[in-house]
């Protein structure tokens, strides 16, 4: 029933994994072989995400693991169970991040560190302490989620685009770095996904944001998962320092809709 499996024997770590994109990124990694720790800050929210992933049809399994990726101690912590359970960490998906809604004159000293500390600190930590061993394996992948707000961010959004920014710069310069050990690091920019965080922050703005898209739609998780997994493939061990933007040809020209508009005048 599972021949030709990509990630058969592999273990990968996808942080901010209880919900949303994240569980869809196991969940497709799992369907393809690998073993799979589903991180939450969260245990309870880890073992739920890890129930329900295992209740699905997939070759791989899944294994809670909670830990603050904004936590050095708890990161270290982490990496070293997986390490010593099961020897390697092959690839690291760097999705755990948060959602910030504050303008210029809003924003607190808290908010700004919360938001980076997780966004982009988290980033930093899961990838120095997870790389590592990579070197020492002379092999792995590493993925980062950007976000089309790095490029184009809508007001209140600021801090926000800025980690998200951040992680882009990172990744290109990280992939000139590890390149030597066998490690590539690739970032995907997701646009409007429709995810259960995203459906708050829309509310009555979707019927205007969907006109800004080529597709004409909202994607999906599972669209993002798949990205992901191809960047996590052999086709694309050439790959690396790259961004792929999943927004669906948003605002690729100014005015999409007119397409779909000319469409529904024929």
């Amino acid at each position: 029933m599972y021949n030709n499996l990509m990630f058969k024997g592999r273990v990968a770590l996808v942080t901010g994994a209880s919900r949303g994109i994240g569980k869809e990124i196991a969940l497709e990694l799992m369907r393809q072989g690998a073993n799979v720790y589903v991180n939450s800050r969260s245990l309870i929210h880890a073992q739920a995400s890890c129930s329900d992933l295992s209740g699905k049809e997939k070759a791989g399994k899944c294994f809670p693991i909670a830990a603050d990726v904004s936590n050095r101690e708890e990161v270290e912590a982490m990496v070293n169970q997986i390490i010593k359970e099961k020897g390697k960490i092959d690839f690291l998906i760097n999705n755990a991040g948060l959602v910030s809604r504050s303008s210029l004159f809003d924003i607190t000293d808290e908010h700004w560190n919360e938001v980076l500390n997780v966004n982009l600190r988290g980033v930093f930590l899961c990838t120095q302490i997870v790389s590592r061993n990579m070197v020492r394996k002379k092999f792995g992948r590493i993925v980062n989620a950007a976000s089309y707000a790095a490029w184009r961010a809508t007001l209140n959004r600021g801090v926000y685009a800025a980690a998200k920014a951040g992680i882009i710069a990172l990744t290109k310069v990280w992939a000139g770095e590890l390149a030597p050990f066998g490690i590539t690091i690739n970032a995907y920019a997701p646009g409007d996904i429709d995810t259960e965080m995203m459906k708050d922050i829309r509310g009555a703005n979707r019927k205007r944001l969907i006109e800004r898209i080529a597709l004409h739609r909202f994607g999906t998780p599972e669209e993002v998962g798949r990205v992901v997994t191809f960047l996590l493939s052999p086709s694309a061990n050439y790959l690396t320092g790259v961004v792929i933007e999943i927004s669906g040809g948003k605002l690729t020209v100014q005015n999409p809709g007119d397409a779909w508009k000319r469409l529904r005048d024929q």
